[in-house]
């Protein structure tokens, strides 16, 4: 079927801002020949080809690095090759990646901004209701029950992220960034390019929304591949629970250069609300007729983009310091507590095996202990900044003499 696909991609909740370099070697500037290149690709993506139609956007940036129809192409092929990638499809069954299928054109205008407001509420998926403890904490917790269960796969999944995912999303950042900086974009597409029965127009607000969603998978990716789950270098045949979460083990451990991983997925999922907010300035401040635009004015007023909206700015005061919300308690009483996010960053936990409560390893994994203690670190390295041992027994609840699956 020929239809462009603009892809946008799961926040989410973890990649090096590694940019494309550039030569210092001066390059004869070729605008026709890229302008070909771009009708090249144009013509690959009618007729489905978006391995050519890549090549051809790439060939006309090398040709033309100010053509931003090819700026643009390539960003969206890179990113829709990525997730139509068969290794990459198979890890997104296992963890959460943030890359969501690419988001056909509707052939109604109505439908269109439906869509792309449904989208970016999936989008908003791991940043929107998420804050309570218990959430994070079983998200947390099935993470390294996963790599518990089936180390090597996860550590596989990991070699995938950074081979493949970390330098397509940063390519496709590159050249978003490059239209961006240009300061004014605008790209019409026939129908013969999206099976529409009406030309459309991409601007500048696509090209801040698709860089707020590429920096939401940024960051998801750089979390997953901060810390160490490889056991291909343990002393034993077979890789047990017991011997995972022994201490000293450096499974669970940060990686070198975790660190800084963290760091800039941080920075990752504040630069959500940065394109956020610019896709939101630039559609505001659209004088055009609204009928052929992918995104028209009206979607600011919709409820998808103010609880959007509101999530995301959330969600960065929580990185930024902390912040007092309230959840439901294990007895479905309002709990007011704190959150500050930007500690799981910034400073980095050293081994998340030191910040969980206390467990025991049976046959079947490692189990929560009841009631439920984190011994001196009940903040989580600061995370939750007012909480302590009988907090959270209030708020999980596990308060008896039984311990809890950390995998259910």
């Amino acid at each position: 079927m020929r239809r462009l696909i603009v892809p946008l991609l799961l926040f989410a909740v973890l990649l090096p801002a590694a940019g494309c370099g550039k030569s210092s070697k001066s390059t004869r500037v070729d605008p026709i020949g890229a302008q070909q290149e771009t009708a090249a690709g144009n013509a690959a993506l009618a007729a489905g080809d978006y391995a050519g139609a890549n090549t051809h956007f790439k060939a006309a940036i090398a040709k033309d690095p100010a053509n931003s129809n090819a700026q643009f192409g390539a960003a969206v092929t890179e990113v829709y090759l990525l997730q139509a990638d068969p290794e990459i499809q198979q890890i997104t069954g296992v963890l959460p990646l943030a890359v969501a299928p690419g988001m056909p054109m509707a052939s109604v205008r109505a439908t269109r901004s439906s869509a792309l407001s449904q989208r970016l509420a999936v989008a908003a998926a791991g940043i929107d209701r998420r804050y309570a403890p218990p959430a994070l904490g079983r998200a947390f917790f099935r993470t390294l029950a996963l790599a518990a269960d089936d180390p090597d796969s996860l550590s596989d999944i990991q070699a995938i992220l950074r081979a493949k995912v970390l330098p397509k999303l940063a390519y496709a950042e590159d050249r978003l960034r490059t239209i961006e900086a240009a300061g004014e974009f605008r790209m019409f597409l026939p129908p013969s390019l999206t099976d529409l029965p009406d030309t459309i127009e991409i601007d500048l607000t696509e090209v801040h929304l698709l860089d707020a969603v590429v920096n939401g998978a940024q960051g998801f990716t750089r979390m997953v591949c901060a810390y160490n789950f490889d056991v291909e270098n343990m002393d034993f045949e077979h890789v047990d629970a017991e011997s995972l979460f022994a201490p000293g083990t450096a499974f669970g451990a940060l990686n070198a250069g975790g660190g800084a991983l963290l760091t800039q997925a941080k920075q990752d999922l504040l630069d959500v609300g940065v394109q956020l907010d610019a896709a939101a300035t630039y559609l505001t401040a659209e004088a055009d007729d609204q009928s052929d635009d992918v995104v028209p004015q009206a979607w600011l007023e919709t409820t998808e983009y103010a609880t959007f909206h509101h999530d995301v700015e959330q969600f960065t005061a929580t990185l930024n310091g902390p912040v007092t919300i309230t959840v439901d308690d294990a007895a479905g009483q309002p709990m007011a507590l704190q959150l500050n996010l930007g500690r799981f960053f910034v400073p980095a936990i050293a081994d998340l095996k030191t910040v969980l409560p206390a467990i025991t390893i049976t046959v079947d994994g490692p189990d929560i202990v009841q009631p439920i203690t984190f011994g001196d670190h009940p903040t989580i390295n600061g995370i939750f900044p007012d909480m302590t041992d009988a907090r959270w027994q209030q708020l999980t609840g596990l308060t008896g003499a039984t311990a809890v699956a950390l995998r259910h």
